[in-house]
């Protein structure tokens, strides 16, 4: 299974946005590209499903998100003006044979969902599809209570999810959280090298070409990268997962001073802070 993860620069005003900015400071950039492709990932602890060992993830960025000529590029990136590049090494492998099992995943860079995977495999082998796009949906996880009222307002009654669960959506002219692609049916899809940066024109495009698209929401939680909390509740969560950052930093000498650190903190150049500071983490320093 092969992936790609594409930061959609649409004209609906978040192209300046929060995600643009993390994008372009190293450390902020390198924990999300971390978060993301996390993503779809079960924990080790709770094994993996069959067939879902992740190949090579690459991220596409859009061309004017590109960081100045000073900034280190980031690995497995690419850049984009108006299709989304797939690798010819991508394609001619797919090409040369894939199993009927395998799919290409193409996740929305702006969402960082958690989703039950072993539901999501269910739900794809079930549903016989050449593409599906996935939502998460907390609304479909389980333990979860939501009142149903009338036209009127009136309570008319309660419904109680007792698990995750996945149901059938209508298909969007926006892009999913994920899109599940049979692997030998995406050369089908590329014009030029590339998927339309479009979903409508990639729905155009299976329309096309006969391909059954279905769209489905699972159970799941998401983090808009777009918005403070999202962003900060992504980083939150990568701090807290690496080991070397779980107490403390990794390297203290990066910080001018001798200030108190408690928690998860990342670091980058260029710091000073006094003797009595203290600062608890998760937090992200940058150096500019």
């Amino acid at each position: 299974m092969n992936r790609l993860i594409i930061y959609r620069n649409s004209p609906d005003g978040f192209s300046n946005g929060l995600l643009r900015f993390a994008l372009s400071n190293e450390l902020l950039a390198g924990l999300v590209f971390e978060g993301l492709s996390r993503c779809l990932r079960p924990a080790e602890e709770n094994g993996r499903p069959a067939g879902w060992s992740f190949g090579r993830t690459m991220c596409a960025v859009p061309q004017d998100w590109m960081p100045g000529s000073g900034a280190e590029a980031q690995p497995r990136v690419t850049y984009y003006r108006q299709d989304v590049p797939v690798s010819c090494e991508t394609a001619a492998g797919i090409r040369g044979g894939k199993s009927p099992d395998s799919w290409f995943v193409v996740s929305n860079g702006r969402f960082a969902t958690r989703i039950n995977i072993e539901l999501l495999e269910r739900a794809l082998t079930g549903l016989g599809a050449d593409v599906v796009a996935v939502a998460a949906d907390p609304e479909l996880l389980g333990e979860r209570e939501k009142v149903r009222v009338t036209t009127e307002g009136k309570v008319a009654g309660f419904r109680r999810v007792y698990a995750d669960w996945a149901e059938f959506a209508f298909t969007s002219a926006e892009w999913p959280d994920h899109l599940f692609i049979r692997a030998d049916l995406l050369p089908d899809l590329l014009a030029g090298g590339g998927l339309p940066a479009s979903f409508a024109l990639l729905s155009e495009r299976c329309l096309c070409k006969g391909l059954r698209l279905h769209a489905i929401r699972v159970g799941g939680t998401v983090l808009d990268l777009e918005t403070e909390d999202g962003l900060l509740g992504l980083c939150s969560e990568q701090l807290s997962l690496r080991r070397d950052y779980r107490h403390g930093t990794q390297d203290s000498s990066r910080i001018q001073g001798n200030p108190r650190i408690v928690g998860p903190v990342l670091l980058g150049d260029n710091i000073r802070a006094g003797s009595d500071v203290v600062i608890v983490g998760p937090a992200v320093i940058g150096d500019r």
